[in-house]
């Protein structure tokens, strides 16, 4: 069976292939001489019990007919008054395919529309769940669109041409020639509160590969193309051929990367940025200018330098915590206009965890908003919104995309008004991601659960050689049960998986530590972290260094921490890498304390400060 739509919209085919592969849909122009192109829409078939069914849900006013050169040479077509009809008449058909059901409720559940003062009677329902006909006007450009984007994947509408008065001209040489009536179907155009991604519930590894990836209607390609383009053209004044207006208001890349963050991090809403850093900048400018906002203390060092170097411009006081969950309902009461709390778990670079879910709990009883920064772990080991938190953001430069080789930002949530307000300050301000970077992070995501899962053991392993080494003082990792929070780390993360991520101290201070980052040949010294492959670095010279060295040591941030990203390379290589340079560097510079030589210190780790 082929589902052919007229032109005034392009559906989807290829998805619908793709749940039905009884079903396709071919591109089709049979109304040669009207305007804009139009075809007819209609639905054609082979198979004679097929044919049956269809008989059955066509309503009276349809035609049946048969072309001279079907695209397909099926038997049987059916000529349909729009492609609404040619919907209708399929979802009876494919819906008894339970595994991939259509998002879409029922007709005989749907209130008809109003068209406005001309349609003074509008159609009823029958006791089938068809349309009525009716003979009121043809329903303009913009309530088609309305119509029509109710109806949710696999029959998601994404381009539409024409205009108002050629939909005009095709209905009356339609209505003239073929039926005398017209069906309006019985569907409600959509609240402007509904959301925007529906929720996915198939396997993580599935959405990863499968959400916001759209076969391209026109060539079948499985990967979605870059749209470079800053400009889309309009038929009409204020009338763009499809969704998309100006690169910066929205990108078809843009749009299916957001979808995908969304899907993984089991949200309704997701809105891309330039990067981590304007994702944080837009939240707290949009949900807490003027405010108070409560703080974790063991902050990322951007996140500490904008709250206490640039907050302040917008009248955002902050005040930061070593213990959020014990003082959180007390800074509260004392805090009467806090708007916000901020939280980093596991956080940057000690690794700390918090309870999610006591700290949204105690913040919803005030009206106030909490935001998790889930850089370190990524969606694919902690799913910030299903426990109780407001807002989810993520750098993707990091574990999302985990190449190494895009700047971005994202923000995920479940709010209408979150997303209406932070929807307007992300085209407002124009701190967002080009269509290019968008498509790279989009191809990273598909391997996310592939990467955080190899990422994990290898850092276990790690964490374990380090913990067993006499010459560590102490090692931060979530996947230890010697963790002060591993209780918190089995609640909050899948399996209770430590993620990619560890900090240790190695004994000798911070010559050591130095002369560590310079002794590996696996890890590389630099800053950043996610990527594939593995990177070592002291934050309290690299990505920390701005903090005032009281504030970092009162967080556990010394000297002779090191942080460690664990990447995808074989284990046992890393394992070994990390050891070697652990025992070396420690010789190497008690040898010197011994003989009062001085030790050879690189300057890179300053460099890279600067």
């Amino acid at each position: 069976m082929a589902i052919v739509p007229n032109s005034f919209f392009a559906a989807e085919p290829m998805a619908i292939a793709k749940y039905y592969p009884h079903i396709s849909c071919l591109p089709s122009y049979v109304g040669g001489g009207l305007p804009f192109f139009f075809a007819f829409p209609y639905i054609q078939t082979k198979s004679p019990t097929t044919e049956k069914k269809i008989k059955k849900i066509v309503a009276s006013p349809l035609r049946t007919f048969k072309p001279a050169v079907s695209p397909s040479h099926s038997r049987y077509c059916h000529l349909l008054c729009s492609t609404a009809d040619a919907l209708q008449v399929a979802l009876p058909l494919v819906t008894s395919v339970q595994q991939h059901r259509p998002r879409i409720r029922p007709l005989h559940q749907l209130s008809p529309p109003s068209f406005g003062t001309g349609n003074s009677n509008p159609p009823q329902i029958d006791s089938a769940g068809r349309g009525a006909t009716s003979s009121c006007r043809y329903p303009s450009r913009r309530e088609l669109i309305s119509r029509l984007s109710s109806f949710h994947s696999p029959f998601r509408i994404v381009r539409e041409i024409g205009s108002s008065q050629s939909a005009t001209f095709f209905h009356s040489r339609f209505k003239s020639r073929h039926c005398s009536t017209m069906t309006v179907l019985p569907i409600t155009p959509p609240s402007e509160i509904e959301p925007r991604f529906q929720k996915d519930n198939r396997g993580f590894g599935t959405r990863a590969v499968q959400a916001g990836s759209p076969h391209d209607p026109v060539t079948g390609a499985v990967i979605e193309p870059i749209s470079l383009s800053t400009t889309f053209a309009q038929t009409h004044l204020g009338r763009p051929i499809g969704e998309y207006e100006y690169t910066r208001s929205s990108n078809p890349n843009r749009n299916n990367f957001e979808h995908a963050v969304a899907a993984l991090e089991n949200a309704q809403y997701a809105l891309a940025f330039s990067s981590g850093l304007a994702a944080m900048a837009t939240t707290l400018q949009a949900l807490a200018s003027g405010a108070h906002v409560i703080s974790i203390a063991d902050l990322y060092g951007g996140t500490h330098r904008y709250f206490t170097k640039i907050a302040h411009a917008h009248g955002i006081t902050v005040t930061f915590t070593g213990s959020i969950e014990v003082d959180v309902k007390r800074l509260l009461q004392e805090h009467s206009n806090t708007k916000l709390i901020w939280i980093e778990t596991p956080s940057n670079p000690t690794l700390t965890l918090v309870d999610i879910k006591a700290v949204a709990n105690a913040a919803h009883e005030f009206g106030v908003l909490v935001v998790v920064d889930n850089t370190f772990l990524s969606p694919y080991v902690q799913n910030p919104l299903d426990l109780g938190a407001d807002i989810t953001l993520h750098s993707v430069t990091k574990y999302i995309n985990g190449h190494s080789d895009v700047l971005m930002g994202v923000c995920a949530f479940n709010s209408a008004d979150i997303n209406e307000r932070l929807g307007f300050l992300q085209n407002a301000m124009g701190a967002v991601p080009s269509a290019f970077d968008c498509w790279l992070a989009h191809r990273g995501l598909k391997t996310l659960h592939l990467r955080a899962r190899q990422a994990t053991e290898s850092a276990t392993a790690i964490a374990n050689a380090l913990e067993n080494s006499p010459h560590v003082q102490l090692v931060n990792y979530p996947g230890l049960t010697s963790h002060p929070q591993r209780k918190i780390a089995l609640k909050q993360h899948r399996k209770g998986m430590g993620g990619g991520m560890l900090s240790f101290r190695i004994k000798g201070g911070k010559r050591a530590a130095e002369r560590f980052c310079q002794l590996t040949k696996v890890f590389t010294l630099a800053e950043s972290l996610g990527g594939v492959e593995s990177l070592c670095e002291v934050p309290a010279a690299m990505t920390h260094a701005g903090i005032p060295r009281e504030a970092r040591e009162a967080t556990g941030i010394f000297d002779d921490l090191i942080r460690l990203s664990v990447g995808i390379e074989d284990t046992d290589d890393l394992v070994e890498d990390i050891i070697a340079a652990v025992n070396n560097a420690v010789l190497f510079t008690s040898d010197n304390d011994t003989t009062g030589t001085s030790t050879p210190v690189s300057t890179a780790a300053s460099e890279v400060a600067a």
